[in-house]
């Protein structure tokens, strides 16, 4: 009786949370990730090494639904290199930590990435199934994609060590299965793809780890030539504004400007160190200040468009905003 009672509340709890919540996705929250990719093509490998970082840099209403923007820069260096980043919407809709998937080319769907709690042997659609037409190689012609499979197994629990820690975490698999046809390229006849990756989420505190394999075929001509990626992540560092002391002690306070000036709140004394990042993760600008009450930077010199803004106090990360110039 002792051990269902227990269990009860457990569960209410984590009811009782949203389900980013429940994930450890809170405002302010910033997760860093080491990995490696590798590509094999069966002549040749490709490898690199990856960082990445994640943020939840907003807080908003998204038809009606609490909403959150994470902030993602993903850097790699290796055979071949890359710097990218992006904001991803995920949006709570109880159980359901739904999320706007980034498919082909421009293909954007609703997806339904987790639901919480996490049960052992629970297993869902993430609703990704389907045909999609747009032009996915890039040669200026339409080809089609069709997902036919997009699942999501909670298959156990694990104790991980990564660089961050030791976490509990539940172990989830997913595996999507798709094929391209009617493709523009006259050489290609068809494309298969299977992907099964695994996530060690450790409720409360993002992420552990990840993994991912896929196995793609491009038959040209009819011969097929099969292609191997493998990638791997772990959680290095996982930081977050402390919201028992002060939760904002930094603040936006003009996020979109057409000329002139972003304007920032902020205590009174204490190094405050701001650093302005465009859309591809290059550094924009950079200032800081030593006490005031207010901070402004000039925005003058950086061309219209969507930017990410990221403020320490202290030397603790404390804020991260998107932030538009027009």
């Amino acid at each position: 009786m002792k051990s269902l009672f227990i269990t009860a509340v457990v569960l209410g709890l984590a009811l009782a949370q949203s389900p980013s919540e429940y994930l450890g996705m809170v405002l302010g929250q910033t997760a860093t990730f080491r990995g490696e990719w590798v590509r094999w093509d069966g002549a040749d490998s490709m490898r690199a090494a990856t960082v990445d970082t994640e943020s939840v840099a907003d807080t908003f209403t998204y038809n009606t639904y609490e909403a959150l923007g994470v902030w993602t820069a993903h850097h790699m260096r290796g055979d071949t290199n890359a710097d990218t980043s992006y904001i991803d919407t995920f949006y709570n809709n109880p159980p359901w930590l739904m999320g706007k998937a980034r498919l082909f080319g421009n293909i954007v769907v609703e997806a339904r990435y987790a639901r919480t709690p996490f049960v052992v042997g629970d297993k869902w659609s993430v609703g990704t199934e389907g045909k999609y037409t747009d032009d996915f190689d890039g040669d200026g012609l339409r080809d089609t994609v069709e997902i036919r499979a997009d699942t999501i197994f909670v298959e156990d629990t694990e104790t991980v060590t990564v660089p961050a820690g030791s976490f509990q975490t539940y172990r989830l698999r997913r595996d999507l299965t798709a094929s391209g046809f009617y493709m523009s390229s006259p050489m290609v006849d068809s494309v298969t793809v299977d992907i099964t990756a695994w996530l060690w989420w450790s409720p409360g505190n993002w992420l552990a780890k990840d993994t991912s394999h896929n196995d793609m075929v491009i038959y040209i001509f009819g011969t097929p030539y099969p292609i191997t990626e493998d990638s791997w992540r772990e959680l290095v560092t996982l930081e977050g504004v402390d919201e028992g002391t002060s939760a904002r002690p930094v603040r936006l306070l003009s996020a979109t400007v057409s000329r002139g000036v972003f304007v920032l709140s902020r205590p009174e004394s204490g190094l405050l160190e701001v650093s302005v990042y465009d859309p591809a993760g290059r550094l924009a600008m950079r200032a800081s200040t030593h006490k005031g009450s207010r901070m402004t930077l000039n925005a003058e010199t950086l061309a219209p468009g969507v930017y990410f803004l990221r403020a320490s106090l202290e030397g603790m990360e404390v804020m991260a905003e998107k932030v538009i110039k027009k």
